[in-house]
C-alpha cells in the first residue's frame, strides 16, 4: 500500500503553502492555449520608458486578464482585477510587460513575503522542449527578488534549480516601475532577455500578484495568475507561451483519434514544433473531441501527442512513440491538419513463470537489466537505483538513466534519490532501538515527555504514544496542512483505528531529540548508520558537497528543483540509494542489532490495514506494525514500505522467510508502476494471485 505524499514545495518563498483551494477561473479567450493553459502574441515595438505611465505604448494591444484565483476568489471588481499587455524589442534583447491593477487595498510591508501585495514576473528564455527552468522576478513596489527556485518552511533557503543556465540570474536583468493613484496601480516591466529574443519564437511566460486586503489575517489573500496553475517556479510546463511575433499568422487545425476507433481517452497536448526553427515551439489543448486549433507563423510543422503517457481510472495509456505528422502553415489562411493516429504501445511481456529473485543467478543480471531499460522507456522514467538481496547477502546493484532529463547527467552508483516516506521505518528501527535501552517506552504519552502546541486544542492528544505513532494509529491526518506551526486535528480517540499520518513521526522525532538531547541526524548516524556500516549515501538535511549528488525529481519528463531538506524530517527526508539502503535491508533479514524479542515486536502486526484497492498488486492481507507495511504473503511475511514524494517514487520489500528482497528508488512520478511491474518480475512471476 502506498503511503500518502508528504507535503509539496509552493511556488517561491513568499507564497508558501498556498496551493490546496483552486477558488475558480476565469477562462481566457484564446485560440491557442500552450503549456499550462495560455497563450499570448507579442509584437515588436520601439524601446520605452520605464516609468509607470504607458502613455508611450501602442494602443490597440490586446491586453489579457490576470483571473485564475486561487485561495479565495476576489468578493468584487473593486476588490482585485489586473490585466496586462507585453511587447518586445530585439535590437536591444529587451521584453517589456504592463500590468494595470484595480485594488481598493493595497498593503506593503519591509518585507517580501505574504503578508502584503507582491507581483511576479515569470520568463523561461531557454524553453526547451526538455523542460528548462524558469526565473520569478518579485516586487512589492519598493523591495525586489529573484527567484530561479523552489523554497518553503520545510528547505533550505538556498533551494537549486535543475538548470544551470539560470544559477547565475541576477535583478539587475530587470527594471520595475510602479505608479499608484487611488485604487489603480501600473507595474511597468523592461526584462533583459538578451539573445533569447529572436522574432519568431517562443519564451515561457507566465504572471502571479498576490492582494492582500488590510485587516485581513495572514495567508488570506487572492492568488492570481494569468495561466493556470500555481508552483510556477517548479517546473517549466506550469507556465504559458508567449509568441515573438515577426510576421503574419496562419491557422492550424486538426485532431487527434485512436487508429482502432477506441473510446480510451486522449493526450492532453499536442507539441506543435517548427521545422525550420526549432525555437518555434509550442503546445497545444487537445479537447475532448480531440480537437486542437492555433495559430502560427507560416511554414512547415511536425505534430506529435503530448504526453506519452497518462492514466484513466487507474490504469496506464502509453502511446506508441514516433507518432507524429508534418503539416504546413499559410498566412492569413486555416490549415487543415491530416488526423494524428494514436496506436497504443504494448507494455513489455518479460514474466517468466516464476518470478527471478527467489533462484536469482548470474544468467539473470542481464534479464533484469533488460527488464529495467524496457519498463522506464514504457513508463518514461528518466532514472532509477536497483539494489538486490539474496540469501541476505547484496546480489546486485545497478544505477539506470539519467538524474536530471534536462542536463541528461547520468545516474551514477552514488547518485541520491528521495526516498521519501522508506524514511519512516529507518527512523522507526532508532526509535525501537531506544525502546530496547529504555530511553523512550512505547506506551508512555508523548505528552508527558514533551507538550505539543499544535495538538493541545484536543485533550484526546494527551493520549498519543510512540506505539500510536509507528502502527499509525495517533489520529491525526497524514498531514494538517501546509502551514508549519497550524494545528493538527486529531479526527478519532489515538489507538482505536489505523490511519496513515506523517505527522505523527515529526511529533515523534521532536520527542526524541528532547529525551536523548541531540540532534536527530546524530541519532540516525548511532542507532542506523553506524550499526549497520552504512558509511555515506544515506542523508537526513542538507549538507555541504550534497547537492552534486541529489537527482532531479520529474513529473513525466519534466524537471522539478533540487529539493535539500534544512532539518530531517522523519516521515519524509531521507536522501539515499539503493546499495547503500540494502545494508538496511540486509540488517534487518539477519536480526542485526536489536534482540531477538525486539524484532519480534517490531514487526508483530499493531494495526490492520484495509485491503488494498489497487488492481496491479496482489491482494495480500496487510498490518502495519511498528515503522514497517507487513504483508502476509505465499512466500512468507514481507516487511517493507514504498515511499511517494511526488516526483520521487520508490518501494522495498524483504521476503524473510526467504532471506531476499529488493528496493528501487526512481525520480518519477511514475516510480510505482515501475515497482509494481518489478514486483511481477522478481517474484510473482505469471502468477498473479
Amino acid at each position: 500500500m502506498e503511503p500518502p505524499m508528504r507535503p509539496t514545495p509552493a511556488s517561491h518563498a513568499f507564497i508558501t503553502r498556498i496551493t490546496t483551494a483552486w477558488i475558480g477561473v476565469v477562462a481566457l479567450s484564446l485560440t491557442a492555449r500552450a503549456d499550462n493553459g495560455a497563450r499570448m502574441d507579442a509584437p515588436v515595438a520601439p524601446p520605452l520608458t520605464v516609468d509607470g505611465r504607458l502613455d508611450d505604448w501602442p494602443k490597440d494591444l490586446l491586453s489579457h486578464s490576470i483571473s485564475n484565483y486561487y485561495i479565495r476568489a476576489p468578493l468584487d471588481q473593486t476588490d482585485f482585477q489586473a490585466q496586462f499587455r507585453a511587447v518586445y524589442d530585439a535590437s536591444e534583447g529587451h521584453l517589456y510587460v504592463a500590468v494595470e491593477v484595480i485594488d481598493d487595498s493595497h498593503v506593503e510591508e519591509q518585507t517580501l513575503d505574504i503578508n502584503q501585495d507582491m507581483h511576479v514576473l515569470y520568463v523561461d528564455a531557454q524553453h526547451s522542449p526538455r523542460g528548462s527552468a524558469p526565473i520569478g522576478y518579485s516586487t512589492n513596489g519598493t523591495l525586489h527578488a529573484i527567484e530561479s527556485h523552489s523554497s518553503n518552511a520545510y528547505f533550505t533557503e538556498q533551494e537549486f534549480s535543475w538548470d544551470p543556465a539560470v544559477e547565475g540570474a541576477l535583478w539587475g536583468d530587470t527594471e520595475v516601475a510602479v505608479r499608484r493613484d487611488s485604487n489603480r496601480a501600473t507595474y511597468e516591466w523592461k526584462v533583459d532577455v538578451g539573445e533569447a529574443l529572436v522574432p519568431g519564437r517562443f519564451l515561457g511566460f507566465d504572471y502571479e500578484i498576490v492582494d492582500r486586503d488590510a485587516g485581513d489575517p495572514m495567508g488570506e489573500v487572492t492568488l492570481a495568475s494569468w495561466g493556470q496553475t500555481t508552483d510556477k517556479n517548479d517546473a517549466a510546463f506550469r507556465l504559458g507561451d508567449l509568441y515573438l511575433l515577426d510576421a503574419p499568422l496562419g491557422e492550424l487545425v486538426g485532431h487527434v483519434q485512436w487508429d482502432d476507433g477506441t473510446r480510451a481517452s486522449l493526450p492532453d497536448q499536442v507539441k506543435i514544433m517548427s521545422l525550420e526553427n526549432p525555437a518555434c515551439w509550442t503546445r497545444v489543448d487537445v479537447n475532448s473531441d480531440g480537437v486542437y486549433l492555433t495559430s502560427l507563423p507560416p511554414g512547415t510543422y511536425s505534430i506529435e501527442p503530448e504526453p506519452l503517457l497518462w492514466t484513466e481510472q487507474d490504469q496506464v495509456i502509453r502511446v506508441s512513440d514516433g507518432l507524429r505528422l508534418e503539416e504546413s502553415v499559410v498566412a492569413d489562411d486555416r490549415s487543415r491538419a491530416a488526423p494524428l493516429r494514436l496506436t497504443q504501445k504494448p507494455h513489455p511481456e518479460l514474466l517468466e513463470e516464476e518470478g527471478v529473485l527467489f533462484e536469482l543467478d548470474d544468467d539473470d543480471l542481464p534479464r533484469v537489466d533488460q527488464f529495467m531499460g524496457e519498463l522506464m522507456s514504457y513508463y518514461q522514467i528518466p532514472g532509477a537505483s536497483l539494489a538486490l538481496v539474496h540469501d541476505a547477502e547484496l546480489a546486485y546493484s545497478q544505477a539506470y538513466g539519467v538524474a536530471n532529463e534536462l542536463t541528461q547527467a547520468p545516474v551514477e552508483e552514488d547518485t541520491l534519490f528521495e526516498a521519501a516516506s522508506i524514511t519512516k521505518p529507518v527512523f522507526a528501527f532508532a526509535v525501537n532501538r531506544l525502546v530496547e535501552r529504555g530511553v523512550i517506552d512505547l506506551d508512555r504519552p508523548l505528552h508527558e515527555y514533551l507538550p505539543y502546541e499544535r495538538v493541545a486544542h484536543d485533550p484526546r492528544a494527551k493520549l498519543i504514544t510512540a506505539r500510536h505513532v509507528l502502527s499509525h494509529r495517533t489520529g491525526f491526518p497524514n498531514w494538517a496542512d501546509n502551514e508549519l506551526g497550524s494545528r493538527i486535528p486529531v479526527q478519532f480517540t489515538p489507538g482505536t483505528r489505523y490511519q496513515y499520518s506523517g505527522e505523527g513521526f515529526e511529533y515523534l522525532g521532536m520527542v526524541v531529540e528532547r529525551l536523548t538531547g541531540k540532534p536527530l541526524v546524530q541519532v540516525l548516524d548511532e542507532e542506523v548508520r553506524q550499526p549497520f556500516g552504512i558509511t555515506a549515501n544515506m542523508e537526513f538535511a542538507e549538507k555541504e558537497g550534497l547537492l552534486e549528488q541529489l537527482a532531479v525529481g520529474h513529473y513525466g519528463r519534466q524537471a522539478t528543483p533540487y529539493r535539500m531538506p534544512e532539518r530531517p524530517g522523519m516521515a519524509w527526508s531521507m536522501m539515499t540509494e539503493a546499495k547503500a539502503f540494502a545494508k538496511f535491508m540486509i540488517g534487518l533479514l539477519n536480526e542485526e542489532h536489536l534482540e531477538s524479542d525486539s524484532y519480534a515486536e517490531m514487526f508483530r502486526g499493531q494495526s490492520d490495514v484495509p485491503p488494498d484497492k489497487n488492481p496491479r498488486g496482489p491482494q495480500w492481507d496487510s498490518s502495519y506494525s511498528l515503522g514497517f507495511s507487513i504483508q502476509f504473503s505465499p512466500y512468507g511475511t514481507v516487511v517493507q514500505h514504498g515511499g511517494n514524494n511526488g516526483d520521487f517514487r520508490c518501494m522495498f520489500q524483504n521476503y524473510h522467510e526467504l532471506a531476499c528482497g529488493y528496493v528501487v528508488f526512481t525520480n518519477n512520478d511514475y516510480g510505482e508502476y515501475l515497482a509494481q511491474a518489478l514486483h511481477r518480475f522478481l517474484i510473482m512471476g505469471q502468477d498473479e494471485t
